[in-house]
């Protein structure tokens, strides 16, 4: 097996000179600053994502030849996915640097029942992917374009879930993998592997100068493609709802400037805006239930499976009668 020294200096790249800048600047402020450079926040503002989803770090000094065995394992299990392994000098810290091809992503969206849109002369709209009718869908063929990156962090998760498990009675340090067991999901609870999603600078530059720093309408296509349909759901409410509270609260403004010249006055605007607020509340509900159903629609969610009817646990497996 190919030394880990070899295997580093065989990938192209390194260290940035803003990440070196960065660690010099935390090294020297002790422990402290060893473990906030290893942090994740520290890990997305410096690191270049154009080529890599998904990062596999490791704790400090880790053992290498643990490294070299989990490398080989992801190789050997998961050839779709392309590693690329790195020592940043300045932490000790190990990482993978992983990217799906274009095939193995196609096959992970089959699996998760992703929807995707279809060409216009299939009807147009969105529906679940499967990959023996990839031609149905518009623009399969760039995964960069066809998935957006939570997708494509979401596919190599999964496939490192479900792919990566042990093939017999295995030891990783102080850690015994039975047969069938799920890798990195043991390791990650054992604190010996840490997955983290990268984010993308261009795509967050572009929501921090559309939504962020705008005064217009939320960019909920950009919010959903990047964080998936659950924010982009969150958002949608929060904006739908702000605009809502418009009517109540300039009616809410008129009665009290009315109030206060009589107790009878006072009684009878307390109480017309009372109904009000109750007319105001239903029709609003029914609104977000249409606007709602709409997005979900547009996003090709509406027909998925509820997440209470999914499996639960499915990477759970009694060994030898033991819980």
């Amino acid at each position: 097996m190919e030394s880990l020294s070899e295997e580093i200096r065989n990938v192209s790249g390194g260290l940035s000179k803003g990440l070196r800048h960065r660690a010099e600047n935390v090294i020297s402020k002790g422990e402290a600053g060893k473990r906030l450079l290893v942090s994740s926040k520290v890990w997305c503002n410096t690191i270049p994502t154009t080529d890599c989803d998904v990062m596999l770090t490791f704790p400090l000094q880790a053992n290498e030849n643990q490294v070299m065995w989990l490398l080989s394992r992801i190789r050997g299990m998961t050839p779709g996915i392309k590693v690329n392994i790195k020592h940043h000098q300045h932490s000790r810290v190990y990482g993978f640097y992983m990217k799906a091809d274009c095939d193995t992503l196609l096959k992970g969206a089959d699996d998760l029942h992703l929807p995707k849109p279809l060409k216009t002369e299939f009807g147009g709209g969105h529906k679940e992917f499967v990959y023996d009718d990839r031609d149905l869908f518009e623009g399969y063929h760039d995964p960069d374009v066809f998935f957006s990156s939570q997708e494509r962090q979401m596919i190599i998760q999964h496939i490192l879930n479900t792919s990566l498990r042990s093939t017999g009675s295995e030891v990783v340090g102080k850690i015994e993998l039975y047969e069938g067991q799920a890798i990195i999901p043991t390791l990650e609870s054992k604190g010996i592997v840490c997955l983290l999603p990268l984010h993308s600078l261009d795509d967050l530059k572009e929501l921090k100068s559309t939504w962020i720093h705008s005064f217009g309408a939320q960019p909920l296509e950009k919010i959903t493609n990047y964080f998936g349909v659950k924010i982009g759901l969150y958002f949608a409410y929060l904006g739908h709802y702000t605009m809502a509270l418009v009517l109540p609260s300039f009616i809410g403004l008129i009665v009290w400037q009315c109030s206060g010249k009589s107790q009878l006055q006072d009684d009878v605007c307390f109480i017309l805006f009372s109904i009000v607020n109750v007319l105001w509340a239903t029709v609003y509900l029914a609104l977000w239930k249409r606007q709602s159903a709409s997005l979900a629609y547009q996003w090709g969610t509406l027909d998925k499976t509820n997440e209470l009817l999914v499996e639960s646990r499915p990477l759970f497996k009694v060994h030898n009668g033991v819980l």
